[in-house]
């Protein structure tokens, strides 16, 4: 009966593909971090939804990590209300300063998902795991980072 309660001990994190699967590029992945591996869940579109899942065991996992990317994007816009105003109150003239082009800035910040891992070599599958909120993304990273063993630190010897 107090089986029913236990805590579930997998986190889970989405997004869109950029590198790193036999799949299309921006397609919907789901990575699953369970006890022994992650569970990787790619989803599909294009003539009908299809489902492709995928396991990486957790021994050949040497880092997860999120990077972040700020993108400044400048945003051209014309004031409608600021060219009706200019000509109510100053005619034409009035019309041609209020309704100016103006530029704004946005920005844009992207978290990226990088799982590098050994399999034939070093490989990498990187996901665009913006669309999660920033607790989601750091208890990923957490739970990931308790099951990944530690690899052993090289000595650096001093000459």
């Amino acid at each position: 009966m107090f089986g029913l309660f236990k805590k579930n001990k997998h986190i889970g994190i989405g997004g869109a593909l950029i590198s790193g699967l036999p799949v299309p590029e921006k397609s919907a992945i789901q990575i699953n971090a369970l006890e022994d591996r992650l569970q990787i869940v790619a989803i599909m579109t294009g003539g009908g939804v299809s489902k492709q899942e995928f396991s990486l065991p957790i021994e050949k996992i040497s880092s997860v990590k999120i990077l972040t990317d700020k993108e400044i994007k400048q945003v051209i816009e014309q004031s409608a209300p600021g060219m009706i105003l200019g000509a109510a109150a100053f005619g034409i003239v009035g019309a041609m300063i209020g309704g100016r082009v103006q530029t704004k800035e946005k920005a844009i910040l992207k978290q990226i998902l990088t799982v590098d891992y050994t399999s034939d070599g070093e490989k990498q599958i990187v996901i665009d795991c913006s669309g999660e909120t920033y607790f989601t993304q750091q208890n990923f990273l957490n739970r990931c980072h308790e099951l990944i063993p530690e690899k052993p630190q090289a000595e650096t010897i001093q000459l």
